[in-house]
């Protein structure tokens, strides 16, 4: 999995959105972690998350370096 991390506003979100207009698929790991019930108050169960998003290639998030990456892009 390619993990996209940064401080906020660095583009991560933007990279993510152009790369899927262009036929890349990458996924917000804040959005997959609402929609998988990863988070609690403002925290993120990365263990948890870790396991609910096997498959993911691309992912975006300022904790993506935590998750298990094969390659991590900081912007």
């Amino acid at each position: 999995m390619i993990c996209i991390t940064g401080i906020p506003g660095t583009g991560k979100s933007t990279l993510c959105l152009n790369l899927n207009r262009n036929g890349v698929s990458c996924v917000s790991a804040n959005d997959e972690a609402q929609r998988l019930g990863c988070v609690s108050g403002d925290v993120v169960d990365t263990d948890r998350l870790r396991w609910a998003i096997n498959g993911v290639n691309i992912i975006e998030a300022h904790y993506t370096h935590l998750l298990d990456c094969e390659c991590v892009i900081i912007l």
